[in-house]
C-alpha cells in the first residue's frame, strides 16, 4: 500500500497510474515542462500524493499550497509562480484566484480518465527544480525557495540508509502541507516502498491521540515538530511500540526530564534553503538541550566571524552552508538571492554558500550547538517567521503609524508574538479588527498573541527601536470590540477559568474568541486536556477550533455530557 488514511487508500499501482494520467494531461493540455512551477492546493491524503507525483512525472516542480492559508496569500503565491494550472479539489475553489485554470481532482475524473496510464518519458534532470516552497519574507511578501532534484535525492538516500528503512514499513505524514518537512516524509516513504500513513487533524494536533495512533498504525518512523515531540515525550509509552525513530526539528529542542521513550529521538537542523536537513544527531538519554548535530553527507558547514573568517571550536559565529543541498535561490528575487546566497572563500577554497543568519558554535566532539538568530527571523512552535512580514502587513492598516513585533517568553517554554503599535489617530483599532486585517494575508501562526498600543516606540541612541525596553503586556482582557459577558452556568465557568489560566488573562467573557485572546494550536490541546479532566468528558481539540468562544464550546460540551448520560439508559442490543 502506498497511502492509507481517512480520505482513502492507494496501492502503488493505483498511485502510479493516476499520477501518470495527471502527468500526460499537464504536458498535453498545459505544456508543462522542467522548471515550470505547478501549484497544488490540497489537504493531506491520496489526492495530494497523486498530484505532486503527477507534477514531477510531467517534469515540473510542484508548489505545495496549504488550503487553510488566507485566500489573498494563496492568490499571491499562485500569481508569483506563474503556474499554468492549480491542482486542487472542489472544496477549495473559492479560495483560489478566478483567473487561473483549476484542475479539480475530485470532479475532472472524466477528463483525466482519457489520458494514458503509462509512464511518461522522463524529461527532468538532477539540476532541474523538484519543488518550490514559500517561506515568510522580511519585506512583507512570502518568498519562494527553489529546490533541485539532486538536493532531495541526496537527503532521501542518506536518511533511508541511516535509519534502515525498508519496503513495507510505515511512515507517518504529519507535517503541514506547505512545509518542507512534508517533502521529506513523502519522498522518503515512496522511494523506499513504505506505506505513507495519514490521520485526521484532531489526531495530528492532540498529543495523546497522536501517540495512540502511531502505535496502532505500527509506524516505524515519523517527523514531528519540536513542540509536538516535547509534548509526546512527556507522555507514558508502551514498551512494545513499533516506533523506532522520531526525527524532529524546527526549534531548539528541550527534552522533558527523565523521559523514558521506546524510540530513538533524532534532533535535526536545516533551513528550507538547504533542503530540510543538513545536520543531525541521535539524542542521548539525559541530554536536556541536545546539540543540532554533525553535517550529514554532501553538506559543507562553515562557522565564521563577521569578516567571514573561520572561528575556533567553542567560539560563536554565523553558520554558512554549502554543498549538494543548496537551493537555487529565491524565485524572481535576484537582490535577495544575491544577499543570502554568496560565495565563501577561505584557504584557497571558493564555494557557493547560504548565509543562515544562525549563530552557532562547534563543540569539541564535532557537533554544532545552536545559540540564537542574528536577525529578526524567529521560530514559533516550529514555524519560521520573519517579523518584518508581520510588521509590513500591520502597517498597511490605515490606523497604524508605527509598529514593532517581537517574540516574548514571559512564561518559560511559551513563546508568543507581541505587536507594539503607535496609532495614527486617537481611535486605536481593536484587537478583533487587527486580527481580521492580518487574517486576510497571514496564516494563523503569524498573528500576534497580543497587541500593545504605545504613545511612541522606545528608541536606542542610534535611533533604532529599543526592543529590550518594550513593556510586558498586561493581563487585562484586550479590546475585542464586544462587551464583556460573564459566565452563566457551571460549564461556562469551567471553560473561562481554564482559558484564563492558560492565556494569562484575568477575565474572559463567554463570547470572547480564543484565538483573538492569543490562543494557538498547542494551547488548544491544553484546553481540551484540562477540560477532559475537569468535566470528565472527552473534549476533542477540534472543538476549540470549531467553537472558539466559551459559550459555544460549553454548549458543545453540555451536549456531549447529555449524550453520555442518555447512552447509559439505552437498552443493550
Amino acid at each position: 500500500m502506498a497511502v492509507e488514511g481517512p480520505l482513502g487508500t492507494l496501492t502503488y499501482g493505483e498511485l502510479n497510474a493516476r499520477a501518470n494520467r495527471i502527468a500526460h494531461h499537464l504536458r498535453t493540455r498545459y505544456g508543462v515542462r522542467p522548471d515550470m512551477p505547478v501549484a497544488v492546493c490540497l489537504e493531506r491524503g491520496p489526492d495530494l500524493v497523486t498530484a505532486v507525483l503527477g507534477v514531477l512525472k510531467a517534469g515540473a516542480p510542484y508548489v505545495p499550497l496549504d488550503p487553510d492559508h488566507p485566500a489573498e496569500r494563496l492568490a499571491y503565491m499562485v500569481r508569483d509562480t506563474a503556474t499554468p494550472v492549480v491542482l486542487t479539489g472542489s472544496a477549495h475553489t473559492g479560495r483560489l484566484p478566478s483567473d487561473v485554470p483549476l484542475l479539480l481532482l475530485d470532479e475532472d475524473t472524466a477528463t483525466l480518465s482519457g489520458e494514458p496510464d503509462t509512464d511518461p518519458r522522463p524529461v527532468a534532470a538532477p539540476h532541474h527544480l523538484a519543488y518550490l516552497i514559500y517561506t515568510s519574507g522580511s519585506t512583507g511578501r512570502p518568498k519562494g525557495v527553489q529546490v533541485e532534484h539532486r538536493s532531495v535525492v541526496s537527503l532521501v538516500h542518506w536518511t533511508a540508509r541511516e535509519y534502515g528503512l525498508e519496503p513495507g514499513q510505515r511512515i507517518a505524514l504529519l507535517a503541514g502541507v506547505g512545509f518542507d518537512a512534508a517533502a521529506w516524509e513523502l519522498w522518503l516513504g515512496l522511494t523506499q516502498g513504505a506505506t505513507c500513513c495519514v490521520t485526521t487533524e484532531t489526531v495530528r494536533l492532540t498529543p495523546h491521540l497522536l501517540r495512540d495512533w502511531l502505535c496502532e498504525q505500527r509506524v516505524h518512523a515519523t517527523f514531528l515538530s519540536t513542540p509536538m515531540l516535547e509534548a509526546l515525550a512527556a507522555l507514558p509509552w508502551a514498551a512494545d511500540s513499533t516506533l523506532d525513530y522520531v526525527l524532529t526539528g524546527g526549534d531548539r529542542l528541550r527534552m522533558p526530564p527523565r523521559a523514558r521513550l521506546p524510540f530513538r529521538v533524532v534532533n535535526n537542523y536545516g533551513p528550507t534553503e538547504a533542503t530540510i536537513i543538513v545536520t543531525s544527531t541521535v539524542v542521548e538519554p539525559g541530554d536536556a538541550v541536545p546539540p543540532i548535530g554533525r553535517p550529514i553527507p554532501n553538506v559543507l558547514a562553515f562557522v565564521v566571524d563577521q569578516h567571514d573568517r573561520p572561528v575556533p571550536v567553542g567560539v560563536p559565529g554565523e553558520l554558512l552552508l554549502g554543498g549538494v543541498p543548496l537551493a537555487r535561490g529565491y524565485r524572481d528575487r535576484p537582490e535577495l538571492t544575491e544577499e543570502r546566497f554568496t560565495a565563501y572563500e577561505a584557504e584557497g577554497l571558493s564555494t557557493p554558500v547560504y548565509r543562515t543568519g544562525d549563530l552557532v558554535r562547534w563543540r569539541a566532539d564535532g557537533q554544532l550547538e545552536f545559540l540564537r538568530r542574528i536577525d529578526n527571523q524567529v521560530k514559533i512552535r516550529g514555524n519560521r517567521i520573519e517579523l518584518g512580514e508581520i510588521e509590513a502587513t500591520l502597517l498597511t492598516h490605515p490606523g497604524i503609524g508605527e509598529v514593532s513585533v517581537i517574540v516574548r517568553e514571559d512564561t518559560p517554554g511559551d513563546k508568543r508574538l507581541v505587536a507594539y503599535l503607535v496609532a495614527i489617530a486617537a481611535d486605536t483599532p481593536s484587537t478583533a479588527e487587527l486580527h481580521a486585517h492580518l487574517g486576510r494575508f497571514l496564516p494563523d501562526y503569524m498573528i500576534p498573541a497580543a497587541f500593545v498600543t504605545l504613545d511612541r516606540l522606545p528608541l536606542t541612541a542610534n535611533g533604532k527601536v529599543d526592543r529590550a525596553a518594550l513593556p510586558v503586556p498586561d493581563h487585562q482582557r484586550p479590546d475585542l470590540g464586544t462587551e464583556y459577558a460573564a459566565p452563566r452556568n457551571a460549564v461556562e465557568r469551567t471553560v473561562t477559568t481554564v482559558w484564563q489560566e492558560l492565556l494569562g488573562i484575568e477575565r474572559v467573557g463567554v463570547h470572547d474568541n480564543f484565538f483573538q485572546l492569543g490562543g494557538h494550536s498547542l494551547l488548544a490541546t491544553q484546553v481540551a486536556s484540562r477540560l477532559r479532566k475537569a468535566l470528565r468528558v472527552d473534549v476533542p481539540v477540534r472543538a476549540v477550533f470549531d467553537s472558539p468562544t466559551p459559550a459555544r464550546l460549553a454548549q458543545g460540551i453540555a451536549d456531549l455530557m447529555m449524550a453520555a448520560i442518555t447512552a447509559q439508559f439505552e437498552p443493550a442490543g
